[in-house]
């Protein structure tokens, strides 16, 4: 482990069936991104109430809604740290995404999530 200051530790790489527990005790799920498909991870940390910071790309904005997360341009180091800083300093922000976030994993089961890969994909072929 490398200590980046009292709330952030660098693990490197964790095993797949350690990855709940590491989700599960984070604020919130921070990934700037270029390029991305339909993303596991985020669905992974949105069913764990992890409310998300990512890329404002159309894949993500696709993925995300508005009141589950904030995006943000994955260039802009300033705009992550005060996407990171909003939900740390309001609390009734934080809780109302990590609710929401519950609520959109709820609804995505293997069909739900099949379709919207579908319609993602059906929209890129038309764009």
């Amino acid at each position: 482990f490398f200590d980046l200051g009292q709330n952030v530790i660098f693990s490197g790489s964790v095993q797949n069936r350690e990855l709940p527990e590491w989700l599960n005790a984070a604020d919130v799920f921070v990934l700037p991104t270029l390029s991305e498909g339909n993303c596991n991870a985020i669905n992974e940390a949105m069913a764990c109430g992890l409310p998300v910071i990512s890329s404002n790309i159309s894949d993500i904005k696709y993925q995300v809604p508005e009141d589950a997360g904030i995006l943000v341009d994955p260039n802009d180091i300033k705009l992550i740290a005060s996407a990171i800083q909003k939900l740390y300093t309001n609390k009734q922000i934080l809780h109302t995404f990590e609710n929401n976030c519950i609520r959109y994993a709820k609804k995505r089961n293997i069909k739900s999530r099949a379709k919207q890969i579908i319609d993602w994909v059906i929209e890129k072929e038309l764009s």
